[in-house]
Order: structure tokens, then C-alpha cells, then sequence
């Protein structure tokens, strides 16, 4: 993953950039000239169908009494009223030769907006066009659905002039839905899609993505996430500032480590919908809108079970979670609240892992003996019976590159005695891929001598590591790193360990894989 440029781009919820034909936007239909609404009824159809191609919403103030045009002007508010309530979508910055018009829905300061529906609200408001004139005078609007319009819409101009639509039924023909205009006596048809905004209620102007979505690689950097549930202890996770330096042999290729409950290299697939799956995460559906008290205990957040905070550079993110649970269908769900955002949101459960996550499900298998062998100087094994190799590694060149060196740039010694370097590499090799860390066991008891103990020095960092293996069970040994209770692993991998140390200074091929 690469490094990304600093900064998270701001939630542009609030705000909707319009096309700049918003401000001034001219429509060539030919009138009687009289420059108001009734120019409409006389206008030439622009297609086969009879009062088709007409233009409904304009300024009719900006027209002489000898205009042939009908000029949009600029388009201030936007009212709509439907089953669903009231809502008014309003001029925030009018367009300029550079820069479009911007528009929100009034109010709504507070939450995060749909910018791509806000737009389209107001250019099919605009831009809407007849397909058909059905009625001239008509005695029985109820037919329509225009006696009570399933919408209405009041358009205001900057000039103060209002153009009010009004929604009817939709037409035998499944495209389009019956239409009229204060002023004007007669029933026209639209497109479907040119009217289906006016039906929208607020909540479909409300964003649900709850935090901004990238490509893979241009992802901000999280420096840190950390999960906190009220029943497991907290899970930390940190940007590994040395995983971008060149040269760096870190033993994962993932770009975070965790640091709590224990250090851990992490697994790149399994760790990733963890570290950067709260980018891009989009709710199921809203539970509720500024919601009350009452919304919240409903909802079991005013107690969250599980709270996630993503640090980035300029931004954090908390998320707050609600125990898995599962609707009247049987769906598993989770309830979500964004810390300073006044929605809850239900999400479908596999899209919040950090719920249910443990270390292990994230961390690399091999979490116990991550150092490139050759970056070592300095290698010891014991048992518990008394069994030693004591291993020292040098370079044959000081200025050897141990990142990327083979067993022919170095001299190896066992016990004082010069030994084979690829011999020494085949053995460390088994410590590597075959002594790999099972479960976190942290802060657990141990006592008595341990099994086998592995110190080794670590050249890049300067570092100095002690791995003990204690007896835990018949299947099982603690591993112990620098004091600290860390992991568990197969007590059968610590035996074949010792069987490999009495092979040392014969011929015969050490044991790859565990009994």
C-alpha cells in the first residue's frame, strides 16, 4: 500500500455544485409573446406528440412582452412537498463563469448530504420537459391524481417569481406520470425519471456512506485504530512508520503492527477490512434521523458494546456499535452511530467486523520468529536438559547488505567450532515457519523451566529477544517472549526443535515440518 498524500478530504455533505446552465439558462420554444405563463398553451410541439418538449419551469419576469425565449433565470429555492413532508433545497453560491452553483437542503447544516441527488433534484427541476399534452381544461383533475397532487413543487426565482408543479398519477404507460402548472389549465405528461426526485422524503437526501471511500492506493494513512468492546480487552493497531523504508525487513508486508493486547505482525488480507474498512462503509439503511434518547437506548448505542476510533492525519473517526442482532426476518444487523453525527444507521453485520474480531483473525501465524535470518549475529538454543548450540554469525565483508545476503557472505560458528552456513539457514528456517504462534495466552502464569529458550540479536534494530517455551498442556506450549506471556504453539513444534539441535554436527537432514 502506498503512502498517500496527508489529509482526508472533508465530508462535502452540505453542499451540492449545480451545472453552471443553472444560472442562466435559455430555452428556445416559440410563444405568442405575451411573455407569461399562458405562452405555454400556443408554444409549437418540438416532436410528433402534441405539447411535447415544453418547458415548464422559468422566470416568466425576465421576458418582454416580444420575447420568443423563456430564460430560466436563476433558481433560488426549490420546495417540495410529499406524503413525506416538506423539504427546501436553497442557492448557497450562484454560478460564475469558473465555479457552478451550490446548493443544500435547508436545515440541514448538521448532516451529511447527498451531493449527486441534491444536483439532480435541481436540474430535472429545471430542465423538466412534456412528452404529451393530454388535457386542455380539465373538469375532473381527480383522474390525474392532481386534485391531491402526490407533490408539489414551488419554484423561486432571484427575481422573486414562483413556479409551482404539481405531481399527479403515473399514465397507462409505465414512463410517465401526469403533470400541471399553476396558472396553466391543462394536463401534460413527463418522464418518470424527470419526476421521481419530487417524490423523494428528506432521509433520501441523506448521505449513508459514513466515512469517504478511495482506490486501494490512495487510501490516507491511519496512524491508529483501536478497538474497545465492553467485555474483551482493547485491541490497538499502529502504522509501522519503518514498513515505507527502504531496506526494511519487518517480517509481514502489511503495513499496520498491533500493539495491544500484545505485538503482532499482522496478516495483509485478513487485517485489511480492520484497519481501513471503515473508508467507503455505507449504512443498510438510516434508523434514525437526529435521533432522541429514546432512538438511542432502542438502538442499544447509549451503552455501544464496541467503539472504534480511526486516527488519521487530519481527521479521527469514531464509530460506535451495537452487538450483532437480527431483524424480523432473521437478518444479522448491527446498529452505528459517527460520533458527531446526529443519524444512527443500521449496517449489515459482516460490514462491521470490528464486533466480533480477535487478534488472531488478524495477526500473522508466525508472530514468534519474524527476523531475516542473516540480520541475526548472534543465535542460542537451550533445552531443558541441558543441550546447547550457540551459534555467532559474521559477515566476511563489513559492508555486506544483511537484507539481501546469501549464506555464501557469512562465516558461522557453532559452540566455538566453524559450521556450514547453509546448514545454520536450514535450521533457523524451522524456528521460522514451523514454531508459529496459535492464540494470544496474555498474562498467563508461568513458573519452572522452560522447555527450550531461543536468544538472538538482531543487527538492524540493535535489539536483543529472548523466546522461552514453557509445558502448558499436552498439545500446547506458552510462549514466552522477554518475560512477557505471549502465544501459544504446539508443544510437538518445540520438540521436534530439540531433535533438529541433536542433528546439528551429523549429516543427517533436519525435520521441516512438525510431527
Amino acid at each position: 500500500m502506498n503512502k498517500t498524500e496527508k489529509g482526508i478530504i472533508g465530508l462535502s455533505a452540505a453542499l451540492v455544485v449545480l451545472g453552471g446552465g443553472l444560472a442562466v439558462l435559455k430555452m428556445t420554444e416559440k410563444g405568442d409573446g405575451s411573455g407569461n405563463e399562458s405562452s405555454l398553451s400556443d408554444t409549437e410541439p418540438t416532436t410528433e406528440a402534441e405539447g411535447s418538449g415544453l418547458t415548464l419551469v422559468y422566470d416568466t419576469s425576465l421576458e418582454g412582452p416580444d420575447s420568443t425565449e423563456h430564460v430560466h433565470g436563476v433558481v433560488d429555492t426549490i420546495e417540495v412537498t410529499n406524503e413525506s413532508g416538506t423539504y427546501t433545497a436553497k442557492l448557497v453560491q450562484k454560478a460564475t463563469d469558473d465555479e457552478a452553483a451550490v446548493y443544500t437542503i435547508e436545515g440541514c447544516d448538521d448532516l451529511p448530504l447527498k451531493a449527486s441527488t441534491i444536483s439532480s433534484l435541481a436540474s430535472n427541476t429545471v430542465s423538466l420537459s412534456t412528452t404529451a399534452l393530454i388535457e386542455e381544461q380539465p373538469e375532473n383533475k381527480a383522474k390525474f391524481g392532481l386534485a391531491e397532487p402526490s407533490a408539489t413543487v414551488v419554484v423561486t426565482f432571484e427575481s422573486g417569481t414562483k413556479r409551482t408543479l404539481y405531481i399527479g398519477d403515473q399514465a397507462p404507460s409505465d414512463s410517465q406520470t401526469y403533470v400541471m402548472v399553476d396558472g396553466v389549465d391543462k394536463v401534460y405528461t413527463c418522464s418518470n425519471y424527470n419526476v421521481s426526485y419530487f417524490g423523494k422524503s428528506l432521509e433520501d437526501y441523506i448521505d449513508t456512506e459514513i466515512a469517504p471511500s478511495y482506490d486501494s492506493n490512495e487510501y490516507p494513512i491511519v496512524s491508529e485504530l483501536k478497538i474497545e468492546r465492553t467485555d474483551k480487552p482493547d485491541m490497538v493497531i499502529q502504522y509501522d512508520t519503518s514498513s515505507g523504508e527502504e531496506g526494511s525487513v519487518s517480517g509481514s508486508a502489511a503495513t499496520h503492527v498491533l500493539v495491544e493486547p500484545a505485538s503482532a505482525f499482522l496478516a495483509v488480507e485478513r487485517s485489511a477490512p480492520i484497519t481501513h474498512g471503515m473508508f467507503g462503509l455505507t449504512a443498510k439503511e438510516l434508523y434514525a434521523v437526529r435521533p432522541t434518547e429514546d432512538d438511542i437506548k432502542n438502538a442499544q448505542l447509549d451503552e455501544p458494546y464496541c467503539r472504534v476510533t480511526m486516527v488519521t492525519e487530519d481527521k479521527t473517526y469514531v464509530l460506535l456499535l451495537s452487538q450483532i442482532t437480527s431483524d424480523e426476518d432473521g437478518n444479522r444487523l448491527a446498529y452505528a452511530m459517527l460520533e458527531g453525527v446526529p443519524l444512527i444507521y443500521t449496517l449489515d453485520a459482516d460490514d462491521a467486523p470490528w464486533i466480533t474480531v480477535e487478534p488472531v483473525d488478524i495477526t500473522s501465524r508466525n508472530n514468534i520468529f519474524t527476523t531475516y535470518v542473516w540480520l541475526i549475529d548472534s543465535l542460542k538454543v537451550s533445552f531443558a536438559d541441558g543441550t546447547k548450540a550457540d551459534f555467532s554469525i559474521t559477515a566476511k565483508n563489513s559492508d555486506v547488505d544483511r537484507t539481501s545476503a546469501s549464506a555464501d557472505d557469512f562465516n558461522v560458528a557453532l559452540n566455538g567450532s566453524q559450521f556450514d552456513a547453509e546448514r545454520y539457514r536450514q535450521f533457523y528456517s524451522y524456528l521460522v515457519n514451523n514454531l508459529s504462534a496459535e492464540d494470544f495466552a496474555t498474562d498467563e502464569a508461568f513458573s519452572g523451566t522452560p522447555l527450550a529458550t531461543v536468544e538472538f540479536n538482531d543487527t538492524q534494530t540493535g535489539t536483543a529477544t529472548k523466546v522461552e517455551f514453557y509445558e502448558r498442556s499436552l498439545m500446547t506450549a506458552l510462549v514466552v517472549i522477554n518475560g512477557e506471556s505471549r502465544f501459544t504453539c504446539s508443544a510437538s513444534a518445540v520438540e521436534t526443535l530439540a531433535e533438529n539441535a541433536a542433528l546439528l554436527n551429523t549429516d543427517e537432514e533436519f525435520i521441516m515440518s512438525v510431527k
